[in-house]
């Protein structure tokens, strides 16, 4: 019976200590630390469904992207910190019934096609480097970005895909696209698990200009401890056009109108290194685009946004293993293709060499002399 109580005060102990823990609030905050090297990758998915205008019926768009690069954190001065992404694997695929499908993914080893649009934007991308200098969580300078996008252009410039998303192609996307956006859930000083937060930023955004991002966030528990300690956040943000933006229309004359958009989502914080190890988005939109027409009539067309955003860090030895595997099944699903097509070749060949024989036999039958 002693043995018993002494193991209930003993958990009872236990459980006070990692109460005490959590309740003394933990400083969460970004950190960089030079030489640190490591792989980081976002992929989303999206289906829009286009309505209105003069669409007879819904139109689904299903695409998808996957962007990664090596991070390599260099040295903090007095105008930040300096991060070099040098870019590892890019893919993308469109499924829209008014174009031809497109896919492809650098990791399957192919080169560019001009056959296929999306080869044509993404290869450009490989080995490219971004160096971007970081003040806070705001990046403030970046370089190699005209290089790239010259390279894009000279790859894809009149292809209907790439003039269709050329938009996206700006610093300020990059800057937040592959940066700014892993800081918006950080906390600004100490928190204790259960603690909330907001976040409040301002981001040019393809095709929609200015928006506030406003993001509610949440400590939602603490695992691990030292350098393996991971903080979990749970997060809901609105995304809302800034008092007085006006973005531009698009290529074929139409004006885009943000009418609602919200996120929701989690991300893993490693506390010691002071980065999100990973993180996952989800986004729904709606946005209005709007055209004269003939006299005062205006032709409006809704977009209506549904989309995924994973992001996930890797060390640079996982990636390389990674890529090798990716780079393995697809020569094996090529040459499984090129087998498939052989032998369905060679099947169609017999078929054809058999129909004739008979042929030749039934005329032979029909005309014995």
């Amino acid at each position: 019976m002693r043995k018993i109580l002494r193991s209930s005060f003993t958990l009872a102990i236990l459980a006070a200590v990692v109460s005490q823990a959590a309740a003394a609030g933990i400083e969460i905050k970004p950190k960089f630390n030079a030489g640190d090297k490591v792989y980081i990758e976002t992929t989303e998915t999206a289906k829009q469904t286009v309505s209105g205008a003069m669409l007879p019926e819904p139109m689904v768009v299903e695409s998808g992207e996957v962007v990664g690069f090596i991070q390599e954190t260099g040295d903090t001065t007095d105008k930040g910190t300096q991060l070099t992404l040098t870019f590892d694997r890019r893919g993308m695929h469109l499924n829209h019934p008014m174009m031809r499908d497109v896919e492809y993914d650098s990791d399957d080893g192919a080169e560019s096609d001009d056959d296929n649009s999306a080869s044509m934007i993404c290869v450009p991308f490989i080995g490219k480097t971004l160096t971007m200098t970081l003040k806070g969580t705001n990046v403030t300078a970046i370089e190699g970005f005209d290089a790239l996008l010259e390279a894009i252009e000279d790859s894809a410039m009149g292809d209907m895909l790439y003039e269709q998303l050329r938009e996206q192609f700006t610093e300020s996307a990059m800057k937040v696209g592959l940066v700014e956006s892993r800081y918006h859930v950080f906390p600004q000083g100490e928190v204790s698990v259960g603690d909330t937060w907001t976040n409040s930023f301002e981001i040019d955004i393809p095709m929609l200009g200015d928006t506030i991002n406003e993001y509610k966030c949440k400590l939602a528990k603490l695992d691990g401890d030292g350098d393996a300690q991971l903080a979990h956040i749970e997060f809901k943000a609105t995304t809302v056009s800034a008092p007085g933006s006006e973005p531009p229309a698009n290529a074929m004359g139409m004006k885009p109108e943000l009418k609602s958009m919200s996120h929701e989502g989690t991300a893993v914080i490693n506390v010691a290194r002071g980065m999100v190890v990973s993180s996952n988005t989800h986004t729904i939109g709606l946005i209005e685009m709007s055209m004269p027409s003939t006299g005062e009539e205006t032709v409006t067309m809704k977009v209506e946004i549904d989309s995924e955003s994973v992001t996930r860090v890797l060390t640079v030895k996982e990636r390389a293993a990674e890529k090798a595997e990716h780079l393995k099944q697809a020569k094996e699903a090529a040459a499984a293709k090129a087998e498939a097509a052989a032998k369905e070749a060679a099947a169609k060949e017999a078929a054809a060499a058999e129909a004739a024989a008979k042929a030749k036999d039934d005329a032979k039958a029909a005309d014995p002399g």
